[in-house]
């Protein structure tokens, strides 16, 4: 055999091991993907316009309360949406939709002492709303009609500031071991859900401090000891803390993330593990605690706007969405990644996993802020400063401007042409991997 003839040989056999690999691996994702289950979910939102701004609802955020149960989120247009979820007709029903005045930053599901759904509501300006989650049962001509749910307001959570009108307002909750508690602009507070007043806080931050999501390690780690009060919370300033709420003082700083933090988990297998995520960032960094400000991994999305870009951890698997509509699913041991699917239209901005009996099921959302200008050029909220995540961090532009700059900016906006997108939706996903 001449020697052109073996290289020729070679190359078939390389060319052929090559194909057989790819081949291989088409067969591997293609078995993920029969393996996920898509529901989708009725849940499209009635265009709104206010303040010159051409705007389309869409869900920014889902939680699940009791295992899939209900689903809750809210809405870029003020709506607290509650979603109830049927297994056995894989539906997803809307029976909640509460609209507020002013911007909503967050709310969180929870049952009190007396075995009361409680729904929290945080509102821009105003005190902590709390309502019971009720079923009011009506009958027309002594006939019974399917109960009807509703929220009934049972108070509030005083949250005012001191010597002033303003309140202090949590841009993120968190129950753990029966206790409430919500950051914000300079505080960590304790809420007494019992007496509806503010139980404890940490308020030793510089003015300039936003804290904008945090997290509480669960009791699963061998070194639980050491974190056994601790706090982690992220800033705008793109900072990471952890706050000994015992001893009332900060432990430890980090962060190297390129804007502000916007989304922390702890590993719920290994407390001494930290995910973080930020706005404008394309990295979800792991830290390892024990190594005070050194991160052991990161993992690699696109993210290019101010909204906040949720991600979540259930067991060893990080689910975390993309600005295209894929989801991925990795598993955190190996930091294999297991599966990235399609599953929306835009922008996954919440990813939310949890486990009802034997399955694993990921309920996602999508949607983001999208213009055209008459120049035919898409925009989205990461070209310009409209994110309520920013609000009381900087002085409002509107205050700099000369009255001329005013209109000029009103004028701009009434020429922006809301791009209409087919999904701005919620999805159920069951995940067998």
């Amino acid at each position: 055999m001449s020697t052109i003839e073996h290289q020729d040989n070679q190359s078939n056999t390389v060319e052929e091991l090559n194909n057989r690999n790819q081949i291989n691996e088409i067969q591997t994702q293609l078995s993920h993907v029969k393996e996920l289950a898509q529901y989708e979910i009725d849940a499209s939102f009635v265009k709104n316009i206010k303040q010159a701004k051409v705007q389309q609802d869409f869900l920014k955020a889902i939680d699940v309360y009791e295992n899939g149960k209900y689903f809750y989120g809210l809405t870029e247009q003020m709506f607290l949406k509650v979603f109830n979820y049927n297994g056995g007709q894989q539906q997803i029903e809307e029976i909640i939709s509460k609209k507020f005045p002013q911007p909503l930053y967050d709310s969180i599901m929870l049952k009190n002492k007396s075995d009361q759904d409680l729904v929290i509501v945080s509102i821009k300006n105003q005190p902590i709303n709390v309502y019971k989650l009720q079923n009011d049962i009506y009958n027309i001509e002594d006939q019974p009609l399917p109960p009807k749910n509703s929220l009934k307001s049972v108070g509030y959570l005083s949250s005012q500031k001191k010597n002033t009108e303003n309140y202090q307002t949590p841009l993120q909750f968190k129950y753990d071991d029966n206790q409430l508690y919500g950051v914000g602009k300079q505080f960590v507070i304790k809420y007494d859900l019992n007496k509806f007043q503010i139980k404890d806080s940490y308020e030793k931050f510089v003015k300039s401090d936003i804290l904008s999501c945090f997290d509480i390690p669960n009791q699963n780690s061998a070194d639980y000891s050491k974190y056994q009060d601790v706090v982690a919370f992220g800033k705008f300033d793109r900072k990471i803390e952890i706050l000994d709420y015992k001893q009332k003082k900060i432990v430890n700083q980090f962060g190297l993330h390129l804007g502000g933090i916007t989304c922390l988990k702890f590993d719920p297998q290994d407390s001494n593990y930290l995910y973080s995520g930020a706005r404008k960032d394309d990295l979800i960094y792991q830290w390892d605690l024990r190594k005070q400000d050194t991160f052991v991994h990161y993992y690699q999305r696109k993210c290019t706007t101010n909204q906040r870009i949720q991600f979540d951890i259930l067991d060893n698997i990080l689910a975390y969405g993309r600005m295209n509509g894929d989801i991925s699913f990795v598993n955190t041991n190996s930091k294999e990644t297991l599966l990235n699917q399609k599953i929306h239209e835009d922008c996954v901005n919440s990813v939310k996993l949890f486990q009802k009996e034997d399955k694993k099921y990921c309920i996602s959302t999508s949607g983001q802020r999208h213009y055209k200008i008459s120049d035919e050029s898409d925009t989205t909220d990461s070209e310009e400063d409209s994110s309520e995540d920013e609000i009381d961090m900087k002085i409002e532009k509107s205050q700099q401007q000369s009255t001329v700059q005013k209109v000029n900016k009103n004028i701009s906006k009434q020429q922006k042409i809301r791009v209409n997108k087919q999904d701005d939706s919620l999805k159920l996903c069951l995940v067998k991997i």
